[in-house]
Order: structure tokens, then sequence, then C-alpha cells
């Protein structure tokens, strides 16, 4: 659902061309080419970039907190180790952090989609292959390696979807109105 939404999410040198050319028309002439284009909510709202956006950072958030909730859980099922948890989990947190600048920085070389794309493959991959560690019949060293690895890796991803989406809509729509809505537009 995610990535149908993003697919169609136009780059964003497009939409900002769209943006200035249609408010060139709104502007003063002495205006034109001073104010940049700030939307107000209510005329965010209006736009289907938004709610692309808005159901492409619903599908990583809702995973991610599946993930937060049951990953030990599920890990529980095949690996008795209490102790181990604890420092995937610690990893984890380290990636999780890093995870935020790494993608931040990838979304500044990149645009939305792209950068968007990109996790939500490493998501989908991992997600996968964690289902697969259940039925592996390996010495449990590999599926504690195997499953450390997979669960850094997706803790190293979720946390980018903040970066990129809080950049993406404000690049989208301007940042004058941005406080007062992107947290109530984003929250659930």
């Amino acid at each position: 659902m995610g990535l149908k939404s993003v697919i169609l999410i136009s780059d964003e040198d497009q939409r900002k061309d769209k943006l200035v050319s249609d408010s060139a028309a709104i502007l003063p002439s002495s205006e034109k080419q001073e104010n940049p284009v700030y939307l107000k909510p209510s005329e965010v709202l209006r736009t289907l970039t938004f709610y692309q956006i808005w159901i492409a950072f619903f599908s990583l958030c809702l995973t991610n907190s599946l993930f937060d909730n049951f990953s030990k859980t599920y890990g529980l099922t095949f690996i008795n180790d209490v102790h181990f948890f604890a420092w995937v989990g610690i990893l984890a947190n380290i990636f999780n952090g890093a995870g935020r600048i790494v993608w931040g920085i990838v979304y500044d070389k990149l645009n939305f989609k792209r950068t968007y794309l990109i996790m939500a493959v490493i998501v989908g991959l991992v997600t996968a292959c964690l289902s697969v560690l259940l039925y592996l019949d390996a010495p449990m060293i590999v599926l504690k390696v195997l499953y450390g690895i997979l669960m850094v890796s997706l803790y190293g991803s979720f946390p980018g979807i903040y970066a990129i989406v809080a950049a993406a809509v404000s690049n989208a729509f301007g940042h004058k109105y941005y406080q007062s809505w992107i947290f109530k537009s984003f929250q659930w």
C-alpha cells in the first residue's frame, strides 16, 4: 500500500514548479520571485500528495509498531536467551539513532520517492527473512547471528521514515505553517 502511494508521487521539483506557477498567478508581480509558496493546512489537506505521503508514513509506522511489540516474543520462540535479546536491543537502539541521520543524508542526496522505496524494500526483505528464521534447521549461534543482523537492519531502517516525511512535507508544502499542523496530521 505504501509502495503504491509513493510510486504515484511526482518528484518534488516538478511539484514545486507547479506550486510556484500556480501561485505566480495569484501573487503581485513584486512578490512573485521573492516569496516561496506556503500552503495553509486547509490547502494541504486538499492535495493528493499529502495523502500519498500519509499512506507511505502509515505503512512503515504500522510495521514498526508491530515489530516493536512482538519482535522479542517472536524471537523467544526459537532463541531462549534473554541476555542475547538485551544486547540486540542495545545495538538496535544505536542503529535507530544513527539511522535517522543516515536516512536524512540519503534524502538530501535523493528525493522522497527514491529514499522511501529503498527503505521499504529493506523493511520488506528483512521482514520476509525474519519469518523464515523460525523454520531454519541451523545451530543456535547461526540463528542468533541472523536474528541480530536482521533486527539491527530493521531498526536502522524504520526510523528513517520520521526524518524523510518531515522533510518531504516541508519541501512540498512550505514551512511557514509546518509547526501548526504537521504533528496533528501525522500522529496516530
